[in-house]
């Protein structure tokens, strides 16, 4: 199973995402958690701005993995919230 739905962000220095976090049915994913695998992928836009994606891969899906998937991301300009639901 793999969570197409992306957050994404605007950033402009290194501290772009000063708190993030991934939830399923409500609780907080470990990030030493390897049922799951997040990846980052960046790209160059307007004014010198870069914008990110996250994507939230579930490495083996079993009945337990069913339910709401929520990323959460914030920095100095705002926060991003997006979720998702698998079910069987």
């Amino acid at each position: 199973m793999h969570c197409a739905q992306e957050i994404s962000g605007k950033y402009q220095d290194r501290t772009y995402i000063q708190d993030f976090r991934r939830y399923h049915n409500g609780k907080e994913i470990a990030t030493d958690d390897l049922d799951y695998e997040m990846t980052l992928e960046t790209k160059d836009i307007e004014n010198n701005l870069k914008e990110c994606y996250y994507s939230l891969t579930v490495n083996k899906a079993l009945h337990g993995h069913t339910g709401e998937y929520k990323i959460f991301a914030k920095n100095k300009y705002g926060e991003m919230e997006t979720a998702v639901s698998f079910f069987q």
